[in-house]
């Protein structure tokens, strides 16, 4: 009312920028939630992965790659969009040497079969003793050419644990974004629009989305957090948080948003995201409404285009 009394009219939210609050919101309570990768079983993860691929239109996605009964569930494959390889994806995170050995032993036979251009293990747990059999056979088949291991990072499950909670609303009618309830059709649409998985450190290493060489350092470590790297970085990543929060909300005080920027960002004071706010309104994204003289008690009003 607010809004339509000193702009005249009322704008729906921004979808993407609807969305992205409701990922991030999803995606934090994932990284309360899930503190390892085993949190989930290595058919959940495999699962979890198949589902972004779909979203991401991948070619000749296969739900199957290894024929072996006991670890094709641990599988998948599809057309590298790009090179147009056919890719093969093993991921296991059983702790078990024999389970790993015999699962590396079905992937040495599909290679041997000639089923597949590369064969990718996506596994952050041991590899076992060099005196092991399994270790032995892993050295033996996944040298990196073209054969090769991925550690994954614990945000990337995260990434991935986000997409299928939201999938899964989605599927259920459930998901509510700005004044839309987009089935699962739509809701693979809107993450290729927002490219929101391109964060996914996981979907960069298998060469799916393109490549954050500011995130390079965090996969050195695959089961701690990604670290804030620079003040820079936090003040970029809160730059779009809080458009995000303007487009969707379309009209708020300014305490909110430093009350909601801070508890997403907590190293950062007001005096950080004044300036911020201060760059909305001289680009006439946003215009501020109250009196200057009292900040405290500002409302900021998106400018409709």
């Amino acid at each position: 009312l607010i809004q339509k009394h000193k702009l005249g009219k009322v704008t729906a939210p921004d979808r993407i920028a609807a969305f992205s609050q409701i990922w991030d919101k999803e995606h934090q309570r994932n990284h309360q939630t899930i503190q390892r990768i085993r949190f989930f079983s290595s058919i959940e993860l495999v699962q979890m992965l198949k589902q972004v691929l779909q979203a991401l239109q991948v070619p000749q996605l296969a739900v199957r790659f290894l024929k072996n009964k006991n670890y094709g569930s641990y599988s998948c494959s599809y057309k590298h969009p790009k090179t147009e390889e056919t890719i093969g994806i093993f991921w296991s995170e059983d702790p078990r040497m024999q389970s790993f050995f015999y699962g590396v032993q079905a992937c040495v036979k599909e290679i041997e079969q000639k089923n597949c251009d590369r064969l990718i293990l996506i596994r952050s747990e041991k590899l076992g003793q060099a005196s092991n059999k399994g270790y032995k056979l892993f050295q033996q088949t996944f040298t990196g050419k073209p054969h090769r291991h991925i550690i994954p990072h614990l945000d990337s499950v995260h990434q991935l644990a986000t997409y299928a909670s939201l999938a899964k609303a989605a599927s259920a009618g459930e998901l509510v974004v700005g004044y839309d309830t987009p089935n699962l059709a739509q809701l693979e649409a809107i993450v290729r629009e927002s490219r929101i998985v391109n964060k996914c450190i996981l979907l960069q290493d298998l060469e799916l989305v393109p490549s954050d060489k500011r995130r390079t350092q965090a996969q050195t470590n695959a089961t701690s957090p990604i670290p804030k790297s620079q003040l820079q970085e936090t003040l970029d990543e809160a730059n779009a948080f809080i458009l995000n929060l303007i487009k969707t909300q379309q009209m708020l005080s300014i305490s909110a948003i430093y009350e909601q920027t801070i508890a997403r960002f907590p190293i950062l004071q007001p005096t950080q995201i004044d300036p911020l706010i201060d760059r909305f309104v001289q680009t006439q994204v946003v215009q501020r409404l109250g009196e200057s003289q009292q900040p405290a008690s500002q409302f900021i009003c998106l400018i409709p285009k």
